[in-house]
């Protein structure tokens, strides 16, 4: 290995030129540890040699295997009683674990490619031609291919953690939803997810290019892919997310069960009221009559919170708006339902303790950002600390920018399904279709699920490539949910093969795409195959890359439609003389 490799690297970047002065610099390059730590341990060797892959693949899985069992010992004491470094050991180091089958996918591929190319004599220089360019990706696709059957095959036979474990992207499954379900679906889904997204961004920047050439149309050519992604990953995050959190309402057992904590958490909701709307959608629960098996529901929830228990009772409650829901609320001395039917806005506000459906929103709005913002705090500076710890100094207030921004989206998205429930509910469903019961309107097809969509408009509000990165972590989440827990659970041969078939595709196209066509890979995709495939000098050109997409994106405006404020959209939709 050169000097002049080890000078350019991500270590020099970030720890040499960043924190040391000159004589300390000097002196850490000339290091044997320097020498070692910047290239693997192997500095005769070069960044994309299989040797250097795998032993960067191979860290890279122990961390990722490693760090999920390690986080709960630090925020939890019942964790830390529990945990056997034993099993964790067993677990993660033999030959069904997550480090291993990383290293066939990966280093095992580039030595079967490394072979191949040997027994072809093939030399790199060859590569710039068409011909041999095309060859070089099947030899890369099919070893991948070939591998990664070994690999997912090793990793269905994973042993599942009995020990609390930390939810973490591109690692395998926390809480599976059955114990005969493949331990490595999820891992799947994640892979398969990122290759077609590699396959939509690769058509998308054929199709936004140019045919000729300049300073000028790349330019224009840039900010339209921009443009193009930043709806498209919207439109994706609407799908996927929607369909979470009415799975979140409704069918909870689909989702992992730390999945569906998270969003308690997230959104304070009381349990009972989710149990209100399952009932509701099963029919065992009906406005006007007595529902004798979920009728406790509501009105233990009323008096807990200090309001009649007949406030709670569906007997008691109006079916319709209209005059005659306007009588029933006379009797029951509930005054923030006037010409609406449907359960009092005080129980569905919950601790909030508020008639008001807005001020509902903005105190839930504004208990979510502060949540956010301690999630959304390391995901911000970290990164920050591996590829530019110097920006924290230089330009502090754009990081504190981006975390709350992040904050604000999460917050926004919380905020927004509640407004739009309570919209559809006391404005949209009673004065648009008087005659629609609310049966109806606080069913599966009404105000939730419209509240279930809008809500994540509120991606508009994170920058463009933050988008993208969102929409693929929620993406795989809602793909689990569409499959049958029946066929899943089944272990039929279907199941194996479709499994197996899903994992090395998408392994193939990955990796293919990550040594041939890195610009149609993004977020983690491109970070970690960046450095299992070339090593730290991926994440210099990460960062530079970065702030041309930056500026790129700036150019674009492609950040949306502006959100309402909550008291513009208060006043123009009437709703202050409702509540």
């Amino acid at each position: 290995m050169t000097g002049n490799h080890i000078h350019t690297s991500f270590f020099d970047h970030v720890f040499v030129r960043g924190v040391m002065s000159s004589s300390d610099r000097k002196r850490w390059k000339n290091s044997y540890i320097w020498d070692l730590i910047s290239t693997e341990g192997l500095p005769h060797l070069p960044p994309g040699h299989p040797a250097r892959v795998t032993v960067r693949a191979g860290s890279l899985a122990v961390a990722l295997a490693v760090v999920p069992s390690l986080v709960p010992l630090i925020t939890s004491k019942h964790a830390r009683k529990k945990f056997k470094i034993s099993e964790l050991l067993k677990r993660e180091f033999g030959v069904n674990g997550f480090p291993f089958a990383l290293m066939l996918v990966f280093g095992g591929g580039a030595w079967l490619e490394w072979g191949w190319n040997r027994a072809k004599a093939t030399r790199s220089g060859d590569i710039k031609n068409d011909e041999s360019f095309k060859r070089s990706k099947r030899r890369t696709a099919i070893s991948t291919f070939v591998v990664s059957l070994w690999a997912i095959y090793r990793l269905r036979n994973h042993r599942k953690p009995t020990q609390p474990m930390a939810d973490i992207p591109l690692t395998l499954s926390v809480d599976n939803l059955s114990s005969k379900t493949s331990p490595s679906l999820d891992l799947t889904i994640i892979f398969c997810v990122r290759a077609l997204d590699a396959l939509f961004q690769h058509a998308i920047r054929g199709r936004c290019n140019s045919e000729h050439s300049s300073s000028d149309t790349e330019r224009e050519d840039a900010e339209k892919r921009a443009k193009v992604r930043g709806h498209l990953d919207v439109f994706l995050f609407t799908l996927a997310s929607s369909r979470i959190m009415w799975c979140f309402v409704y069918q909870p057992f689909r989702l992992p069960q730390s999945y569906v904590k998270w969003i308690n958490a997230l959104a304070e909701i009381d349990n009972r009221l989710v149990l209100t709307l399952r009932a509701l959608r099963a029919g065992t629960w009906r406005y006007g009559e007595q529902s004798p098996a979920a009728r406790h529901i509501l009105t233990s929830y009323a008096v807990e919170l200090g309001y009649p228990a007949g406030w709670g009772d569906p007997a008691k409650l109006p079916p319709i708006s209209g005059p005659s829901a306007d009588k029933i609320w006379q009797e029951l001395g509930v005054r923030s339902r006037s010409g609406c039917g449907g359960v009092p806005c005080e129980l569905v506000h919950g601790d909030v303790m508020t008639p008001s459906c807005a001020v509902n929103a903005l105190t839930r709005w504004i208990r979510a950002f502060m949540k956010a913002f301690l999630i959304y705090l390391p995901v911000h500076t970290i990164p920050t600390l591996l590829v530019n710890p110097m920006r924290f100094l230089s330009d502090p207030f754009s990081i504190l920018t981006a975390i709350s921004r992040s904050s604000a989206f999460l917050a926004t998205f919380v905020g927004t399904i509640f407004s739009t429930i309570c919209l559809s509910r006391t404005v949209l469903g009673p004065k648009l279709f008087p005659n629609l019961p609310h049966q109806t309107i606080d069913g599966p097809l009404g105000g939730v699920a419209l509240g279930c969509i809008t809500c994540c408009l509120s991606l508009y509000i994170e920058r463009g490539k933050r988008r993208g990165e969102i929409a693929l972590y929620v993406l795989p989440r809602a793909i689990r949910t569409l499959f049958k827990e029946s066929w899943l659970r089944s272990g039929s041969l279907s199941v194996e093969l479709v499994e197996k078939f899903a994992f090395a595709i998408s392994c193939a196209t990955l990796v293919t795409f990550a040594k041939y066509d890195q610009e149609s890979l993004r977020g983690l995709s491109r970070w970690g195959l960046g450095f299992v495939l070339e090593g730290w000098e991926s994440f210099r050109r990460k960062r530079e890359e970065g702030e041309k997409l930056d500026r790129v994106e700036s150019q674009a405006s492609v950040y949306g439609p502006k959100l309402p404020d909550l008291g513009t959209y208060v006043q123009d939709s009437g709703l202050h003389n409702q509540f």
